[in-house]
């Protein structure tokens, strides 16, 4: 006689986490991720993205424009990996951008901000990736950027967590409708 057990995860399980949606079209999310960490004084991101090439191009992309980032993911050696984790914990390195898999097991301490660069494709992740950031009773920072068709992946979200995420136009970033 086997019983199905559901766990859910209450809204009230992120009470300390600013969550900040904001909706672009997928050729501008560097430049609107770009013009966030400007507007913020922000000394640890965590940046998430769901192919290890997004995370090579976005790597690039804020290094142009002079941001100390640096990258973890699946491909890269194991020493390469801890070389990126040093200088993301002892702050050499400002912007750190990781894949789901390789982000596993990373735990910040005082991680100012989590970044979805690219939305996850359940809430499940969503939740995970944020709560890195607010923990032992500090306050956390979410950014997620979301293309106008995952309008869906809101919507799960919405319903999983059963939060009342508003989501703005990221071309309102560093104005007062953009940033709380």
């Amino acid at each position: 006689d086997p019983e199905h057990v559901v766990v859910e995860t209450p809204a009230t399980a992120l009470p300390e986490i600013e969550q900040l949606l904001f909706r672009c079209n997928q050729e501008h999310k560097a430049d609107a991720l770009i013009a966030f960490l400007a507007t913020r004084r922000l000394d640890s991101v965590l940046v998430f993205c769901n192919q290890k090439a997004r995370v090579d191009e976005l790597v690039a992309r804020l290094s142009t424009v002079g941001i100390g980032v640096d990258r973890i993911h699946g491909d890269l050696e194991q020493h390469e990996r801890d070389r990126a984790m040093a200088k993301f914990r002892n702050q050499s390195t400002r912007v750190l951008v990781a894949t789901d898999v390789a982000g596993r097991g990373i735990d910040i301490a005082g991680l100012d901000a989590v970044v979805n660069f690219d939305m996850p494709a359940e809430p499940e992740q969503y939740v995970h990736r944020i709560g890195r950031t607010g923990r032992a009773g500090l306050k956390g920072l979410a950014v997620t950027f979301v293309t106008h068709a995952e309008g869906s992946k809101i919507e799960r979200l919405r319903q999983a967590t059963g939060l009342d995420l508003e989501v703005r136009e990221a071309s309102s970033i560093g104005t007062a409708k953009g940033e709380p």
